[in-house]
């Protein structure tokens, strides 16, 4: 089957929008992008317009998505507690996200600053603190067709192990909760046997498989 690109993000919505919409969770990304696109123009994600494209389908998956099914509470949770971050934490989340960044493997243009600017707007990074110290960070989207998506979860190396991730994974969720998302998804690494864990113990449930396709010039 062919691929069909566009740039024009309404006809793509007249195509393949109640697609997407009747499986939102398993959408998400593509539903997310529309809407900043939708909302911000296309230049939304700061490079040039994104193509959208539809009747192709993945072969091998390397990620795989969680949708959540009962929210549960770390088994041991950590000392400490969750806030919202605002912009004086902006030097901490700029510096945690390109770590971040850099640690997952760029899979793209590092959008930490607009990132940051934008999810500060409307409470969407939220801070684990204990002792007034920062220790983990997580992140949500705006919800798109009633689902939001958490990402990124970020602790530095030398604080993991301590459940920081998972607590700043539940603070987030139940912000997204409080703020009227129908339904949380995130996604996770299928070849990190830990994190896949830590989010079915946190009560999410795998609901589908991902492959990332890049495309480029061919090596020469």
């Amino acid at each position: 089957m062919a691929w069909q690109l566009t740039e024009d993000v309404e006809t793509y919505l007249t195509t393949a929008g109640s697609f997407l919409r009747a499986r939102p969770a398993e959408h998400t990304v593509i539903l997310t992008a529309v809407a900043a696109v939708r909302s911000q123009g296309p230049g939304a994600f700061g490079g040039p317009a994104p193509l959208f494209g539809w009747q192709a389908e993945p072969d091998d998956a390397v990620t795989a998505a969680f949708l959540l099914g009962q929210l549960l509470s770390p088994d041991r949770p950590p000392p400490g507690q969750a806030r919202t971050a605002s912009a004086e934490d902006t030097a901490l989340l700029l510096a945690w996200l390109d770590a971040f960044h850099d640690e997952a493997g760029p899979q793209g243009p590092n959008e930490s600053e607009r990132l940051v600017k934008d999810r500060i707007g409307f409470g969407g990074l939220v801070l684990w603190e204990h002792h007034g110290r920062p220790m983990s960070l997580a992140g949500r989207n705006r919800a798109a067709a009633g689902q939001a998506r958490i990402g990124p979860v970020y602790t530095p190396p030398e604080l993991r192990g301590r459940g920081f991730g998972g607590a700043a994974t539940v603070a987030i969720t139940q912000a997204a909760l409080a703020d009227d998302a129908e339904g949380v998804v995130l996604f996770t690494d299928l070849a990190n046997p830990a994190s896949n864990t830590l989010y079915q113990r946190l009560g999410y449930r795998p609901v589908s498989d991902w492959s990332v396709l890049r495309f480029g010039a061919a090596e020469r």
